[in-house]
């Protein structure tokens, strides 16, 4: 998949969010410009710390090449380790205006999965 491929497909889910008042009229399309190395479960249960203490990210399952947003939004709306999510988010770059394009479309991507 493309960027113009990706976007599109994220531009749908939002015009169904919209079309059935699941996502506000005023967000704007998404527009990815940059594509990054992205874990999108960093938590705790993939942090291992070796006997040099030095800490290791495991488990690259969900990762990919995906816009910076992914990465904040993922550790976000992650309902376990609500200490260690607010620690990492205050370290790390956030992207508010791509958060809320996200959070828009979850309508469109859990009940409308198939549309």
């Amino acid at each position: 998949m493309d960027t113009a491929e990706m976007e599109a497909w994220f531009n749908h889910k939002l015009d169904i969010c919209k079309s059935v008042h699941q996502a506000p009229k005023d967000i704007p399309p998404f527009h990815f410009t940059k594509f990054v190395l992205t874990h999108n479960d960093i938590s705790p249960r993939n942090l291992i710390l070796d006997q040099h203490e030095q800490v290791w990210l495991i488990d690259w399952a969900y990762s990919g090449a995906y816009p910076p947003v992914f990465e904040s939004a993922a550790i976000s709306i992650q309902p376990f380790f609500t200490d260690f999510n607010e620690a990492v988010l205050s370290l790390i770059l956030r992207h508010p205006e791509e958060e809320m394009q996200l959070d828009s479309i979850a309508y469109g991507l859990t009940t409308a999965a198939l549309a």
